[in-house]
């Protein structure tokens, strides 16, 4: 088990009383970083939805002028996010925690805050729409996304880590339409379903392109309840919200006058999730061709890996360990049952008060039965 970045010490020291450090700076484009007086901050890693970091910070809004100036979402002013720890012997371990984009400022009275959101990239891509002189490039999964993610993100040049080769998935990238005045986190997150791939940025200045984890890997942290735990309550659910055990994707497109019509689905068949003992739990989406019936098919498959996985999901509030990030694996030891390793699917950040909360979601080992 390693803390990432941090010393060590701090996997064994969060188990105990030990002092946490918090830090926000603002970073305009041009000009100098501010250091901001933190009220309150809030920071998300989740896999459940686009813009992967998100996070809230609260600032007095007895400032000097000038920082409304800097605090500007309109001229992509960030929002750089460091925490940490400081030991007994005073060895301080603060690490960068995330480097998000403002997408919002607000000034609220009478409480005399001002009030901040910000994101992670895919916030710039979520309001970037093709224009007719950008044509995404076609030879693979990673050129695609590349040529997206540098249009969005123009002025600024972006860092892209794929765990796929040149040429990837190719002939599925080739179905997709894209036109101008299309939305480009759509063309994204299409290329992303159909290859069941997952893409996200990360809050460092990385984009990745990578599987999304569908078993359990590396031991990231152990969250126990009881002496020598780090966790101060647990909730463990069963729930069929969010759940699926059947995925149906309906794609519809014209071919010059004709209708096409493709149906890809993909379901559980055998193991406790089996639609033969626990019902069928349909999840249908309908989606714009032209698409392969192969293409189709591992869209639905790729949902059914994630919302398969879901049926029983465990909320953990502890000691913040922050080195810990959606996908990564971590053991549950709860008050009642033997340790189980789960998924992490999201997990939310209050540094000032040195907290986590954990969802998480199940490895899904189970065959499934995909296609016609």
């Amino acid at each position: 088990m390693s803390p990432g970045l941090y010393l060590p010490a701090a996997t064994e020291a969060i188990k105990g009383s030990l002092i946490h450090q918090t830090t926000v700076s603002a970073v305009p484009v041009t000009g100098s970083t501010v250091p901001l007086d933190v009220k309150d901050v809030t920071l998300t890693f989740s896999e459940d939805w686009s813009p992967h970091v998100q996070a809230s910070v609260s600032i007095p809004a007895t400032v000097d002028e000038s920082l409304y100036a800097v605090l500007d979402p309109l001229k992509r002013c960030k929002l750089q996010i460091s925490t940490g720890y400081v030991y007994g012997d005073g060895t301080r371990d603060v690490q960068p925690l995330a480097t998000v984009y403002l997408t919002d400022r607000g000034t609220k009275r009478p409480d005399d805050t001002i009030e901040l959101a910000a994101a992670s990239a895919e916030a710039l891509a979520q309001t970037a729409y093709l224009d007719p002189w950008t044509v995404p490039s076609r030879a693979g999964l990673t050129e695609w996304v590349t040529s997206l993610v540098t249009f969005a993100m123009y002025p600024e040049v972006p860092v892209i880590t794929s765990t796929v080769g040149a040429g990837y998935a190719a002939a599925e990238i080739a179905t997709i339409p894209a036109a101008p005045g299309d939305n480009v986190w759509d063309l994204i997150a299409e290329a992303a379903s159909r290859t069941s791939i997952w893409i996200y940025s990360d809050g460092t200045g990385r984009w990745i392109i990578t599987a999304r984890p569908v078993s359990t890997g590396t031991i990231a942290h152990t969250v126990a309840t009881g002496e020598g735990g780090t966790a101060f309550s647990t909730d463990a659910k069963l729930s069929r919200d969010g759940f699926a055990n059947i995925c149906l994707g309906i794609y519809t497109w014209k071919e010059g006058t004709v209708d096409k019509l493709i149906r890809g689905w993909a379901a559980i068949n055998s193991g406790t999730l089996d639609p033969a003992i626990v019902g069928r739990v349909m999840d249908v989406t309908e989606g714009k061709g032209p698409i392969t019936q192969a293409a189709a098919n591992t869209k639905a498959a790729s949902r059914l890996a994630n919302l398969g996985s879901r049926a029983r999901s465990l909320l953990l509030e502890a000691h913040a360990a922050y080195w810990l990030r959606p996908s990564n694996t971590i053991t549950a030891k709860l008050q009642t049952g033997t340790a189980e390793d789960v998924i992490v699917r999201s997990v939310t950040y209050a540094p000032l008060a040195g907290t986590m909360n954990i969802t998480t979601r199940q490895a899904l080992n189970v065959p499934m039965k995909i296609g016609e």
